[in-house]
């Protein structure tokens, strides 16, 4: 699991299961519906940052760790650079941690995604999955003891 907080890794455990039941079209493109392509999130409810970011990509390029990650994957590029930016991929300047959520947690291939590459990758996702996720996330950021979220 991505945490060390039992509430966050149930949390990911119980919609992973959740999103096996649900009944999905079988001919989407980008859509890799594969257990071990769901990235978890990272960090602790109790950190002063919390961060939300969309989704992952399945850009084999893209990081070393396509299956079975955590969305803190460091060797990321986009990660590092947010992570840059915010001071968290030292440990000598950054005196508390970041707790980091996706709002879907599904790896998107974004530019295979029906074919397209534009902001609306998110929308295209079949509801019952977008929904699912939603609620996770929400569910996450409601756990967070962040101030101001």
């Amino acid at each position: 699991m991505g945490t060390t907080e039992p509430a966050i890794d149930d949390l990911f455990s119980e919609y992973a299961k959740k999103e096996r039941k649900l009944n999905l079209p079988n001919v989407l493109s980008g859509l890799d519906m594969r257990p071990n392509t769901l990235v978890e999130p990272a960090g602790s409810t109790k950190s002063l940052l919390l961060i939300v970011s969309s989704y992952p990509t399945l850009n084999v390029h893209s990081s070393i760790h396509i299956k079975y990650g955590s969305v803190n994957d460091i060797l990321n590029m986009s990660m590092f650079t947010l992570y840059a930016k915010l001071g968290l991929y030292r440990a000598d300047i950054c005196t508390t941690g970041a707790m980091h959520v996706n709002v879907i947690a599904r790896r998107l291939d974004r530019k295979n995604f029906y074919n397209r590459l534009d902001n609306g990758i998110i929308r295209k996702l079949p509801n019952p999955l977008r929904t699912l996720w939603y609620e996770y996330s929400e569910k996450l950021i409601e756990l967070s003891e962040a101030p101001g979220r």
